[in-house]
């Protein structure tokens, strides 16, 4: 929970108030995550910009360089990779 909140919880800052809320908002949302199944999961489809419209995570005014997360996590910009949050997924 901790690894996402730097690039996460200024938009989504309900989902830190606590681990249950964390767990509410992510972890046990079917709609977020497809436990086991990260290619079915919203959360990997927007990180690595291929969910449904044109959001793009985080939003391009977050990072100064208009940087969606995937871009950031190839930087090293981010505390978690998006493999490593496949992996997590997948281990649900």
């Amino acid at each position: 929970m901790n690894a996402f909140a730097p690039t996460c919880q200024t938009c989504h800052s309900t989902w830190y108030t606590s681990f249950a809320a964390f767990e509410d908002n992510v972890i046990n949302d079917p709609v977020v995550i497809t436990k086991g199944d990260p290619d079915g999961s919203l959360l990997i489809l927007y990180l690595e910009e291929n969910g449904p419209g044109s959001v793009q995570m985080p939003p391009s005014f977050f990072d100064p360089q208009g940087d969606s997360f995937m871009d950031m996590s190839d930087k090293g910009e981010t505390a978690l990779t998006v493999q490593e949050i496949r992996d997590w997924i997948s281990g649900l």
